[in-house]
């Protein structure tokens, strides 16, 4: 099971979307109607959830849930996490985002699920840079707001 907050910075929750393909099927569409979610997820299987509103960036967590077969009967504790969307701004390059900001599947060190370090360590430095030139657009937005 996966659960977690999904947030539109500054911003509401309408319009919001949550897609989640299963295997690159669809499996699930739902309207945003409220900041949290809960999912069921089947073992062997890969899904992607996907997170948009138009006019902010969209956001993709892929989630692997395959396990060693000698784990398959058992339970495990039901993994969180959060999603914010922030406004898109021209001239942000936001490529990176056409691929998932996170990977999580199953960890044979841990013995559990969690998020795939190496695949984080490897788009970190496009995600940062992505989100430092969010941040300026958006101070430079609040001050020409507040003038």
């Amino acid at each position: 099971m996966v659960y977690g907050k999904f947030k539109i910075d500054k911003g509401d929750m309408e319009g919001a979307k949550m897609v989640i393909t299963k295997d690159s099927n669809p499996y699930k569409n739902k309207t945003a109607d409220n900041s949290k979610f809960e999912f069921e997820l089947e073992y062997e299987h890969e899904y992607l959830f996907t997170f948009s509103k138009k006019g902010y960036i969209t956001k993709k967590i892929l989630f692997d849930t395959k396990v060693p077969p000698a784990r398959k009967s058992e339970v495990f504790e039901p993994f969180p996490f959060d999603v914010t969307l922030f406004k898109q701004y021209d001239g942000v390059n936001i490529i990176v985002f056409n691929q998932p900001v996170g990977k999580i599947a199953f960890n044979l060190e841990k013995d559990d699920f969690d998020y795939d370090m190496d695949y984080t360590k490897s788009i970190q430095a496009a995600l940062k840079a992505a989100e430092t030139q969010i941040e300026e657009k958006r101070k430079a937005e609040e001050i020409t707001e507040n003038e």
